[in-house]
C-alpha cells in the first residue's frame, strides 16, 4: 500500500499567549513530556502513583495552577477542539501522556494513505473474495464450550470457533452478549465517553492567500498536501457538536469563513451522526484507564477485541492495526 508525507497541520502554530499565561501552558506540555518518559505504553497502569495521576485532567492540572479564564479558553482550543475531541476537564493526564508514550503526534501526523484510509480496507477486501460478508448487522454473540454464534438483523446467525470484535464501544453497548461480559468490560460499556467531531474536505480551483494552518476557537484548518489546491478542517468538543446540530449548507458557510474563501466543492461528517461510529474516538476521563481503560485487550473466553480501544493508542489508526496484529496471533495460538 502506497504513502506518502503531507505537511503536519499543527506546522509553527502555538497559542497566542503572553506572560505567566504562556509559562504555564508550557509547563503543562513539559509535565506531560516528562510522565511519558517515565510510562511504559504497555502497562501505563503501572507508573507510581497511577491512581492520582489518572484521576486528575488536564484541565484540573491548569486550574489548580491558576490558569486564567484566558489560558484555559486557549488549552480548551488546543487540546479539545484541535485534537481530542472532548474538553480539557475530561481528559485524564496519565492517558494523555500514556498516548504520548506511545507514539502520538497531536499535530505531527505526516503519514498519509495514497487514495485514503478506506483504500487500505478495499485492498485488504479484496484479497477476500466472497469470504467478506457485507451489511450484515450483529445484534447478539452467544458463545459455548465449542465456538461463538453472531446472531444477525436479519434472523440469520453465523458460527465460528472465535469471534473478534473491532467496533466501538458506542456499538458494542448495543449488542446483546450470553454470557454476559465480564465486569471490568461492562463497566467500559457504561462508563465510556467517546468525542465530537466534525470534519470537512474543501477543494478549490485556486486556494485563498491564507497562510495555513489557520486555528481558532471553532477548529483548525490545513493543507494536507501542498500539490493539491484542497484543504481540511477539524473541530471537536463543543463547536463540532454546535456544526453537527446544522445543515449541510450552514456549515459549509461557517468552514469556509475560517478557510478563507468559497470552495468549489465541499463535504464534511459529523461523527456524531454516523451510525456505526456514534461519536469520533474513545478518550478516557479520570479513572477510566485504571479502571477499565488498560484491560480492554483481554479475550474473554471465545471473544477477542480488536479496535484502536484495544491497543496503546486509543483514538489513532496504528492502534486499531496494532491491535489487528495482537489478535491475529491471538487467535492463532489458541486454535
Amino acid at each position: 500500500m502506497a504513502t506518502r508525507l503531507a505537511e503536519p497541520w499543527g506546522g509553527e502554530l502555538a497559542p497566542a499567549l503572553e506572560g505567566a499565561d504562556a509559562d504555564l501552558f508550557q509547563a503543562l506540555h513539559a509535565e506531560v513530556e516528562t510522565l511519558a518518559a517515565r510510562i511504559d505504553p504497555l502497562h501505563p497502569e503501572d507508573i507510581d502513583g497511577a491512581g492520582a495521576l489518572d484521576a486528575q485532567t488536564l484541565g484540573g492540572w491548569l486550574a489548580e495552577r491558576g490558569a486564567s479564564p484566558r489560558l484555559l479558553d486557549a488549552a480548551e482550543t488546543w487540546y479539545a477542539v484541535a485534537s481530542a475531541s472532548v474538553p480539557i476537564g475530561a481528559i485524564s493526564l496519565l492517558h494523555y501522556a500514556a498516548k504520548q508514550a506511545a507514539g502520538a503526534a497531536p499535530n505531527g501526523l505526516r503519514v498519509r494513505f495514497a487514495g485514503g484510509p478506506s483504500a487500505l480496507a478495499a485492498r485488504m477486501g479484496a484479497t477476500l473474495g466472497d469470504r467478506v460478508r457485507l451489511s450484515a448487522e450483529v445484534v447478539a454473540v452467544e458463545q459455548d464450550a465449542a465456538g461463538v454464534q453472531l446472531s444477525l438483523a436479519g434472523g440469520s446467525s453465523e458460527r465460528a470457533r472465535r469471534a473478534v470484535l473491532a467496533l466501538p464501544l458506542t456499538l458494542q453497548r448495543e449488542l446483546r452478549f450470553d454470557p454476559p461480559l465480564s465486569p471490568h468490560r461492562r463497566e467500559a460499556l457504561s462508563r465510556a465517553h467517546y468525542g465530537d467531531a466534525v470534519k470537512a474536505g474543501l477543494a478549490y480551483d485556486e486556494l485563498p492567500a491564507g497562510p495555513y494552518p489557520v486555528l481558532d476557537e471553532r477548529g483548525v484548518v490545513h493543507r494536507p498536501d501542498p500539490a493539491l489546491p484542497l484543504l481540511v478542517f477539524f473541530s471537536g468538543s463543543g463547536p463540532a457538536r454546535a456544526l453537527a446540530a446544522l445543515d449541510e449548507e450552514e456549515r459549509r458557510r461557517r468552514v469556509a469563513g475560517l478557510a478563507g474563501g468559497e470552495p468549489s466543492a465541499f463535504r464534511s461528517v459529523a461523527w456524531r451522526h454516523e451510525r456505526y461510529a456514534r461519536g469520533s474516538y474513545v478518550i478516557f476521563g479520570p479513572g477510566d484507564l485504571t479502571s477499565w481503560g488498560y484491560r480492554l485487550a483481554e479475550p474473554f473466553g471465545r471473544l477477542h477485541f480488536a479496535g484502536s480501544e484495544a491497543s496503546p493508542l486509543p483514538s489513532y489508526m496504528n492502534g486499531a492495526v496494532t491491535a489487528g496484529e495482537r489478535v491475529a496471533r491471538e487467535v492463532l495460538e489458541a486454535t
